[in-house]
């Protein structure tokens, strides 16, 4: 059993109500509204959402920052996240793959479609799987 804050309610929800998805925050309708932190370009969210909409059990971020005139993805997570290290395994082995390389956002969301990550963006990604 899981249990969601979300606002001033909280939700008592079985394991089984999240799956594996992301979404980038280039592609959401707030883009261009909502600004970014200083040196962010864009952002990946990725973890264990709720399918009913109702947040996520753990989100890690992939951002891409503008690093010694690259443009490169730095990889962010707080504590409650540390679990996907082994719940991602997948995921964590395809980017040690990607040793510094720099990926951009588009290829990274393909990586996570590929993987069977649901994609919660509010413009979907075109032609996005190979």
């Amino acid at each position: 059993m899981v249990i969601i804050k979300f606002y001033q309610e909280e939700y008592r929800m079985d394991q089984s109500c999240f799956s594996k998805a992301f979404f980038c925050f280039s592609r959401q309708d707030y883009y261009g509204i909502t600004p970014l932190p200083p040196q962010t370009i864009d952002m990946v969210i990725f973890g264990n959402f709720s399918a009913k909409g109702l947040g996520y059990e753990y989100e890690i971020m992939m951002e891409w920052i503008e690093l010694g005139g690259r443009i490169s993805p730095r990889l962010c997570m707080f504590s409650e996240s540390f679990r996907a290290l082994t719940e991602h395994a997948e995921l964590f082995k395809e980017l040690v793959s990607l040793h510094d390389t720099d990926f951009t956002p588009e290829e990274f969301s393909k990586l996570l479609l590929r993987l069977g990550y649901r994609d919660y963006s509010d413009k979907a990604l075109i032609d996005a799987l190979p």
